[in-house]
């Protein structure tokens, strides 16, 4: 499980977001570079704050098997998570062109996005709501993330 919350983490996500914003300037899909920065430096900003304006403390009733640290709600693994793989979902819906190949990556990311949420769980460190919230909090940003792009590259 420590290996699925790794995936989540803030530094791999933000290695993984540069490392595809780049891949995107390469290609010249500069489309896509106004919403990976918004929905992951947006959703880290988000995150943060709601964090310390919530402040719930996380839970105590076992022992926590990971390393953490501040307030519980929303899980930030779980929002970030979503933020980002659900911002490559978007991407590779479009890119994709064969539905059977499209399918399935799409359910794997989905996938990895449940798994890391649970991971959190499993690991002690969030009650099963932090998780939920941050998958729902996490779809609405990169929803709103991927409709403010759109709107910056049409002007």
């Amino acid at each position: 499980m420590t290996g699925f919350t790794w995936l989540g983490n803030w530094e791999v996500i933000l290695a993984a977001s540069i490392a595809l914003g780049i891949f995107f300037w390469k290609k010249k899909k500069y489309n896509y570079l106004p919403a990976i920065f918004l929905a992951v430096a947006g959703g880290e900003l988000i995150g943060k704050i709601l964090k310390y304006v919530i402040a719930r403390q996380r839970p105590e009733i076992i022992s926590h098997l990971a390393e953490t640290n501040g307030f519980s709600f929303p899980s930030g693994h779980s929002f970030m998570a979503t933020c980002f793989y659900g911002f490559l979902i978007w991407v590779l819906s479009k890119e994709i062109k064969n539905e059977l190949a499209k399918k399935t990556v799409i359910i794997f990311i989905l996938f990895l996005i449940l798994v890391i949420g649970f991971s959190r769980i499993y690991l002690g460190v969030h009650w099963p709501g932090d998780v939920l919230g941050g998958f729902v909090l996490g779809v609405a940003w990169v929803a709103v993330a991927i409709k403010l792009s759109s709107a910056i590259m049409r002007e």
